[in-house]
């Protein structure tokens, strides 16, 4: 990894005017402690997680101490460290957002604090107004509040639809896609930027694609894996489908499994649970496509990860997909709801070699836009440079100000 630490002057590129700022070492704090729900070691860590430790690695590169505050798990320490982060767990996904304030009071002073808020506000908000971005990845269907939560989905809504954007209303606030910024502006947010997601390079030749099809992320309802099992069973029979990610549930998983018997195509659907970086890697480079049914997404990393790999994807055209996937460029979104038209547009790319493969290198190339590096860029003229700067102006007005009242 390419550090930037190793120039002592770094400029960063944004819409304002670009400025040099300094080693991120010699900057007034040294920490950054990151809070969220789950960290990255959890075996439900999802897009948001990545992207935390994809920043956060790079800030421990750079010199920074970066503590990350989440919940704890099944077979998790309470204190590790990996890749130069310390990983503090407290509570589990509902307590933490009281267990996390002894260890969070310890660490605010001299930190730069980056909350990554899903629904559930952390008590920071009270206490933490300065040198703090606010990490919003998507906003949450009632309708996944219902299925997860049950009689607490009000609450849950309440909580990210009203109290939020009055916590949070003023604050810096940073999102992936424009889908989600509008979202937020609409609910009265300020300062909302967009930063990039990014994927690491993969590759993509054409003669190793093999009939395969992939449908990647956690096995959770509101992913709707029961409409891409219905558009594969109107798919020609030498396509096999490979299913990867954590399940919400084993019971989830056997409903899915069933409908797969049911539909008659369950000896060409794969269930592969949760798979590494390495296995992902090599069923997206010779896959030919993937599906994506989402009712929503914040952007839709795992989108972007196939497409890296040249294999287009065929999905729903909601919020975040519609931001990761070019529609009739590297990919094809339809009606949401309809998997006979996921079907349809699956059909229509499979079976005409060169269209399939122009939507793969146009994929490819469309992927080299969000590479973690240059995202790593952005998030910092969000974060640490932004701050920097905004504390430069301060200085610089009050040093006007006090010679104002010398002359007087």
């Amino acid at each position: 990894m390419n550090k930037i630490s190793a120039s002592p002057d770094l400029e960063i590129r944004s819409g304002e005017p670009p400025m040099k700022y300094r080693r991120l070492s010699s900057y007034s704090y040294n920490n950054f402690v990151i809070i969220n729900w789950r960290d990255i070691l959890n075996p439900k860590a999802g897009g948001a997680e990545r992207y935390c430790y994809e920043m956060a690695r790079r800030l421990a590169a750079d010199g920074l101490k970066v503590t990350w505050i989440a919940s704890g798990f099944s077979g998790g320490a309470s204190t590790e460290f990996h890749e130069g982060i310390e990983i503090v767990r407290k509570g589990n996904i509902f307590t933490v957002y009281m267990a996390m304030l002894g260890k969070f009071m310890k660490l605010r002073k001299n930190a730069y604090i980056l909350e990554s808020v899903n629904a559930i506000p952390f008590l920071s908000a009270f206490m933490s107004r300065k040198r703090k971005t606010v990490m919003i990845h998507h906003l949450i269907p009632y309708s996944v509040f219902r299925e997860k939560l049950g009689l607490l989905a009000p609450f849950a809504y309440f909580l990210q639809n009203v109290l939020n954007p009055v916590l949070y209303r003023k604050a810096r606030v940073i999102t992936n896609s424009e889908s989600t910024k509008k979202d937020l502006i609409r609910q009265g947010y300020r300062d909302v930027n967009i930063v990039k997601t990014g994927v690491d390079p993969g590759f993509y030749k054409p003669s190793i694609k093999m009939d395969y099809l992939v449908a990647p992320g956690p096995l959770r309802p509101w992913k709707n894996h029961w409409d891409i099992l219905q558009a594969h069973s109107n798919l020609p029979d030498n396509f096999h489908l490979f299913i990867f990610g954590t399940a919400e549930t084993e019971e989830y998983e056997k409903t899915l499994k069933l409908e797969a018997t049911n539909l008659g195509i369950r000896e060409r659907v794969h269930f592969l649970g949760r798979i590494s970086d390495e296995e992902k890697s090599k069923l997206y480079s010779i896959a030919k496509l993937s599906f994506s049914a989402s009712v929503k997404e914040g952007w839709g990393l795992s989108n972007m990860e196939s497409q890296s790999y040249g294999c287009p994807v065929v999905g729903y055209d909601v919020p975040g997909v519609r931001d990761s996937v070019r529609n009739y460029v590297t990919g094809r979104l339809v009606e949401y709801g309809n998997p006979s038209a996921l079907a349809s547009s699956a059909n229509e790319l499979l079976a005409n070699r060169e269209l399939l493969n122009q939507y793969s290198e146009r994929a490819v190339i469309w992927s080299r836009n969000f590479l973690w590096q240059e995202c790593y860029k952005e998030f910092l003229n969000a974060t640490v440079a932004y701050n920097r700067k905004v504390d430069l102006e301060q200085h610089h007005n009050l040093f006007e100000y006090l010679s104002w009242i010398r002359t007087r």
